[in-house]
C-alpha cells in the first residue's frame, strides 16, 4: 500500500502480512492502548454498498463467540475518508499452516491432533449458528507450534436461519475456491457447518489436492490405519451435504478413534523391537550313566608278608625304635617282679 487509511480510534503500525483480501497490520487501539491486527480490505472488496452492513452484522455475531480457539473479532472500522474498510482483531503470535504445508506432509499423528482441534473449535462455532465458509490453511494459526486457532470468521461465516437469508451468497465473495464444497462453488444460497467439514477434509488430505493437506497417504502409514483412515477423508470430502459427517463432533469422534488406532500399532511396534531374541544355544551334553559303587578290593595274598617286610626295614634304618621298646619291656618287667616279691 502506498498511502495508508486512517482510522478513527485505531493507530497502524508495521505490516504483519498480506493476501488477496487485504493487507494486515499490527496496530494500537488508542483507547485502551491494546495491540490489536488490523486488515484493510482492497477497495474493490468494498466498493459495493452492502459490503459494510454485512460486516457490521457479522462483528456483532462473532463478539457471541467466546472460545479459546477463535481468535476474536472486536471491531469494524471505516477509514475517516470512508474509502477503506477493516476488520479489527484479536492480535496472536504464531504462524499459519500454509508454512508448514510448505514443508510437505507431517507426521500422521501431529496432522491428526491439528485436524481435531480444528474440528472441536468448529463444534463450537457450529452450535453458536454459525459456519466459517472460509477455512483454509491461512485462517488456521498455530500457536507454539501445536496449538490451534481459526481466524476470519468475521470475513467469511453465514449463519443459519434468519441471519444466513439476510446475508444471501455473501460466502461466494471471500471464499476460496481450491478449499470450497461443490455446493458453496456453486453457489448455492442455503450453505450450512457441512462445507466447513469438506473443507477439514481437503486441509487434512495430501496427494488428492496438490499442495492442500497435511496428512500423506501411502507406504509409510501402518497399513490397518490407512485401511481406516481411508473412509474417514473419504466421507469428508463427499460431493453432497447430506453424504459428508453432519455435525463436527461426528468428525472429532472418528479422528479421535484414529488417533487410539494409530498410538496402539506405535505402541506394538515399540514392544516388537525391545523383544530381544536370543541366538540358539547348543544342547546340553548327554548324561553320562551311573557306576554301581566300587567294591573293596579283595586281600591280595602275601600283603600281610609285605607289610612285616616295611616295618623291618623302618626298625633298620631307626634302630631306637627297637632300643626304647626294649626298654619299655625291661621297666614293665621289673614292675611287675617287684610287685610279686612285696606280695610274698
Amino acid at each position: 500500500m502506498d498511502a495508508r487509511p486512517s482510522f478513527p480510534g485505531y493507530r497502524l503500525e508495521s505490516l504483519i502480512g498480506s493476501g488477496g483480501a487485504g493487507h494486515v497490520f499490527r496496530g494500537v487501539a488508542l483507547e485502551t492502548g491494546e495491540a490489536v491486527a488490523i486488515k484493510v480490505f482492497h477497495a474493490h472488496r468494498v466498493n459495493r454498498p452492502e459490503f459494510a452492513r454485512r460486516f457490521e452484522r457479522e462483528v456483532a455475531l462473532s463478539r457471541t463467540l467466546d472460545h479459546p480457539g477463535v481468535v476474536r473479532l472486536l471491531d469494524l472500522a471505516v477509514s475517516d475518508d470512508a474509502q477503506s474498510v477493516a476488520l479489527i482483531m484479536e492480535l496472536v503470535s504464531g504462524e499459519t499452516l500454509r508454512p508448514l504445508l510448505k514443508q510437505g506432509a507431517v507426521e500422521p499423528r501431529t496432522a491428526l491432533l491439528i485436524a481435531l482441534q480444528m474440528v472441536e473449535i468448529l463444534a463450537y462455532v457450529h452450535r453458536k449458528g454459525v459456519a466459517h465458509l472460509d477455512l483454509k490453511p491461512e485462517n488456521v494459526l498455530l500457536v507454539g507450534g501445536t496449538t490451534v486457532r481459526l481466524m476470519d470468521f468475521g470475513i467469511s461465516q453465514a449463519t443459519f436461519g434468519k441471519a444466513a437469508r439476510e446475508g444471501g451468497r455473501t460466502a461466494m465473495i471471500a471464499g476460496t475456491p481450491h478449499y470450497m464444497a461443490p455446493e458453496q462453488f456453486a453457489g448455492a444460497p442455503d450453505l450450512d457447518h457441512r462445507a466447513d467439514v469438506y473443507a477439514v477434509g481437503v486441509i487434512l488430505l495430501a496427494g488428492e489436492r496438490p499442495a492442500a493437506g497435511i496428512l500423506a497417504l501411502g507406504d509409510r502409514l501402518p497399513p490397518k490405519f490407512l485401511r481406516e483412515v481411508e473412509p474417514v477423508l473419504a466421507k469428508l470430502l463427499a460431493m453432497t451435504a447430506p453424504e459428508r459427517y453432519q455435525t463436527a463432533v461426528d468428525v472429532a469422534d472418528k479422528l479421535k478413534a484414529l488417533l487410539r488406532s494409530l498410538e496402539a500399532e506405535r505402541a506394538a511396534r515399540e514392544a516388537a523391537a525391545r523383544i530381544v531374541i536370543a541366538p540358539p544355544q547348543p544342547p546340553p551334553p548327554a548324561a553320562k550313566p551311573s557306576r554301581p559303587p566300587r567294591r573293596p578290593a579283595p586281600e591280595e595274598p602275601g600283603a600281610a608278608k609285605d607289610a612285616l617286610h616295611r616295618i623291618a626295614e623302618v626298625l633298620r634304618e631307626h634302630p631306637w625304635i627297637l632300643f626304647v621298646a626294649a626298654f619299655g619291656v625291661l621297666l614293665l618287667g621289673m614292675y611287675f617282679l617287684v610287685g610279686w616279691a612285696f606280695s610274698s
